[in-house]
Protein backbone atom coordinates (compact mmCIF):
# COMPACT_ATOMS: atom_id res chain seq x y z
CA UNK A 1 0.00 0.00 0.00
CA UNK A 2 1.23 3.16 -0.84
CA UNK A 3 2.03 6.05 1.46
CA UNK A 4 -0.95 8.33 1.56
CA UNK A 5 -1.20 11.90 2.22
CA UNK A 6 -3.78 13.83 3.86
CA UNK A 7 -4.74 15.67 0.64
CA UNK A 8 -4.61 12.09 -0.95
CA UNK A 9 -6.33 9.66 1.87
CA UNK A 10 -9.01 12.78 1.80
CA UNK A 11 -10.15 12.68 -1.86
CA UNK A 12 -10.07 8.81 -1.56
CA UNK A 13 -12.79 9.07 1.62
CA UNK A 14 -14.84 11.22 -0.18
CA UNK A 15 -14.32 8.84 -3.76
CA UNK A 16 -14.72 5.84 -2.44
CA UNK A 17 -16.88 6.64 0.19
CA UNK A 18 -18.58 9.70 -0.32
CA UNK A 19 -17.31 10.92 2.84
CA UNK A 20 -16.03 14.34 3.03
CA UNK A 21 -16.12 15.60 6.73
CA UNK A 22 -12.75 15.54 8.36
CA UNK A 23 -13.93 15.31 12.01
CA UNK A 24 -10.72 14.21 13.90
CA UNK A 25 -7.02 13.75 13.29
CA UNK A 26 -4.07 12.23 15.42
CA UNK A 27 -0.93 10.76 15.07
CA UNK A 28 0.57 7.93 16.58
CA UNK A 29 4.24 7.49 17.26
CA UNK A 30 6.36 4.74 17.25
CA UNK A 31 8.15 4.46 19.86
CA UNK A 32 11.37 1.88 18.67
CA UNK A 33 13.19 3.25 22.34
CA UNK A 34 10.65 1.95 24.42
CA UNK A 35 10.94 -1.32 22.96
CA UNK A 36 14.83 -1.29 22.53
CA UNK A 37 14.54 -0.76 26.16
CA UNK A 38 11.77 -3.11 27.06
CA UNK A 39 13.44 -5.79 25.11
CA UNK A 40 16.99 -5.31 26.76
CA UNK A 41 15.04 -5.82 30.25
CA UNK A 42 13.00 -9.29 29.29
CA UNK A 43 16.76 -10.12 28.07
CA UNK A 44 18.31 -9.04 31.26
CA UNK A 45 15.57 -10.96 33.44
CA UNK A 46 16.23 -13.94 31.67
CA UNK A 47 19.30 -13.84 31.97
CA UNK A 48 19.30 -13.11 35.51
CA UNK A 49 16.01 -15.61 36.63
CA UNK A 50 16.15 -18.89 36.63
CA UNK A 51 14.09 -20.80 34.42
CA UNK A 52 13.17 -24.64 35.38
CA UNK A 53 13.27 -25.76 32.07
CA UNK A 54 16.94 -25.80 31.86
CA UNK A 55 17.78 -26.27 35.64
CA UNK A 56 20.39 -23.44 35.77
CA UNK A 57 20.89 -19.74 34.87
CA UNK A 58 20.53 -18.81 31.13
CA UNK A 59 23.90 -18.36 29.16
CA UNK A 60 23.27 -14.87 27.48
CA UNK A 61 23.36 -17.04 24.54
CA UNK A 62 20.69 -18.81 25.25
CA UNK A 63 18.73 -16.05 26.23
CA UNK A 64 18.82 -14.34 23.18
CA UNK A 65 17.76 -17.68 21.48
CA UNK A 66 14.77 -17.89 23.34
CA UNK A 67 14.43 -14.37 22.99
CA UNK A 68 14.36 -14.79 18.92
CA UNK A 69 12.43 -18.06 18.78
CA UNK A 70 9.44 -16.55 20.79
CA UNK A 71 9.58 -13.79 18.65
CA UNK A 72 9.54 -15.76 15.71
CA UNK A 73 6.75 -18.14 17.38
CA UNK A 74 4.45 -15.02 18.50
CA UNK A 75 4.63 -12.51 15.72
CA UNK A 76 3.10 -14.99 12.96
CA UNK A 77 0.32 -16.12 15.38
CA UNK A 78 -0.13 -12.40 16.44
CA UNK A 79 -0.56 -11.09 12.84
CA UNK A 80 -3.24 -14.18 11.99
CA UNK A 81 -4.84 -12.88 15.03
CA UNK A 82 -5.18 -9.29 13.05
CA UNK A 83 -6.38 -11.13 10.06
CA UNK A 84 -8.84 -13.31 11.57
CA UNK A 85 -11.20 -10.38 12.75
CA UNK A 86 -10.42 -8.45 9.56
CA UNK A 87 -12.05 -11.39 7.17
CA UNK A 88 -14.92 -11.72 9.47
CA UNK A 89 -15.65 -8.18 9.44
CA UNK A 90 -15.65 -8.43 5.61
CA UNK A 91 -12.72 -6.27 5.07
CA UNK A 92 -9.96 -7.43 2.36
CA UNK A 93 -6.57 -7.20 4.29
CA UNK A 94 -3.38 -7.88 2.74
CA UNK A 95 -1.28 -10.44 4.76
CA UNK A 96 2.66 -9.98 5.59
CA UNK A 97 5.00 -11.67 8.30
CA UNK A 98 5.19 -8.34 10.22
CA UNK A 99 2.08 -7.05 9.38
CA UNK A 100 -1.51 -6.56 7.72
CA UNK A 101 -2.91 -3.31 5.24
CA UNK A 102 -5.88 -2.47 4.38
CA UNK A 103 -6.89 -0.42 2.00
CA UNK A 104 -9.40 2.32 2.33
CA UNK A 105 -11.21 3.08 5.89
CA UNK A 106 -12.03 0.93 8.99
CA UNK A 107 -14.81 1.52 11.05
CA UNK A 108 -13.96 3.02 14.28
CA UNK A 109 -15.53 -0.12 16.36
CA UNK A 110 -14.02 -2.44 13.74
CA UNK A 111 -10.79 -1.00 13.96
CA UNK A 112 -11.05 -1.48 18.02
CA UNK A 113 -11.86 -5.07 17.93
CA UNK A 114 -9.15 -5.31 15.54
CA UNK A 115 -6.35 -4.09 17.40
CA UNK A 116 -7.14 -5.74 20.54
CA UNK A 117 -7.69 -9.50 19.31
CA UNK A 118 -3.80 -10.73 19.52
CA UNK A 119 -4.11 -9.42 22.59
CA UNK A 120 -6.59 -11.05 24.50
CA UNK A 121 -6.75 -14.62 22.52
CA UNK A 122 -3.09 -14.79 22.74
CA UNK A 123 -2.66 -13.92 26.30
CA UNK A 124 -5.45 -16.33 27.47
CA UNK A 125 -3.78 -18.90 25.39
CA UNK A 126 -0.51 -18.79 27.18
CA UNK A 127 -2.12 -18.40 30.89
CA UNK A 128 -4.26 -21.88 29.70
CA UNK A 129 -0.74 -23.25 28.59
CA UNK A 130 0.51 -22.28 32.06
CA UNK A 131 -2.38 -24.10 33.82
CA UNK A 132 -1.71 -27.07 31.64
CA UNK A 133 1.97 -27.18 31.85
CA UNK A 134 3.00 -25.87 35.52
CA UNK A 135 6.95 -26.96 35.19
CA UNK A 136 7.47 -24.31 31.61
CA UNK A 137 5.74 -21.01 34.07
CA UNK A 138 8.55 -19.18 33.76
CA UNK A 139 9.65 -19.64 30.27
CA UNK A 140 5.82 -19.21 29.40
CA UNK A 141 5.88 -15.66 31.31
CA UNK A 142 8.92 -15.08 29.48
CA UNK A 143 7.18 -15.73 26.36
CA UNK A 144 3.90 -13.93 27.73
CA UNK A 145 6.51 -10.88 27.74
CA UNK A 146 7.71 -10.82 24.60
CA UNK A 147 4.02 -11.30 23.90
CA UNK A 148 2.88 -7.92 25.42
CA UNK A 149 5.79 -5.87 24.09
CA UNK A 150 4.35 -6.87 20.14
CA UNK A 151 0.88 -5.65 21.34
CA UNK A 152 2.44 -2.25 22.35
CA UNK A 153 1.37 -0.40 18.69
CA UNK A 154 -2.22 -2.15 18.98
CA UNK A 155 -2.91 -0.96 22.24
CA UNK A 156 -1.98 2.52 20.84
CA UNK A 157 -4.05 1.94 18.18
CA UNK A 158 -6.89 0.81 20.19
CA UNK A 159 -6.80 3.99 22.28
CA UNK A 160 -6.45 6.55 19.50
CA UNK A 161 -9.86 4.48 17.45
CA UNK A 162 -11.50 5.16 20.99
CA UNK A 163 -10.87 9.30 21.05
CA UNK A 164 -12.86 9.29 17.44
CA UNK A 165 -16.60 9.64 17.30
CA UNK A 166 -18.81 6.62 17.11
CA UNK A 167 -19.72 5.11 13.51
CA UNK A 168 -16.92 7.06 12.08
CA UNK A 169 -14.66 5.78 9.68
CA UNK A 170 -10.43 5.67 10.26
CA UNK A 171 -8.20 6.21 7.42
CA UNK A 172 -4.38 6.45 8.03
CA UNK A 173 -2.37 9.29 6.19
CA UNK A 174 1.34 9.08 6.13
CA UNK A 175 1.60 5.85 8.06
CA UNK A 176 1.26 7.61 11.28
CA UNK A 177 -1.48 10.25 10.64
CA UNK A 178 -5.37 8.76 11.85
CA UNK A 179 -8.35 10.84 10.17
CA UNK A 180 -11.76 10.20 11.30
CA UNK A 181 -14.56 10.43 8.92
CA UNK A 182 -18.16 10.84 9.12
Amino acid sequence: MDVLTQKDLDKEMLEKYNLNNCVNSTTIKESFTVRLIAYALILASGYMMKIELFNYALSINKAIIIVILSYLLIIPIHEICHYIPFKLLRYEPKLHLLSNEVDGAIKREDLMIISITPLIIISLLIIALMIIFTPYIPLLLFIIGIHLLTCINDLAQFSIAKKFQKGCYIGVANKTEYRGYL
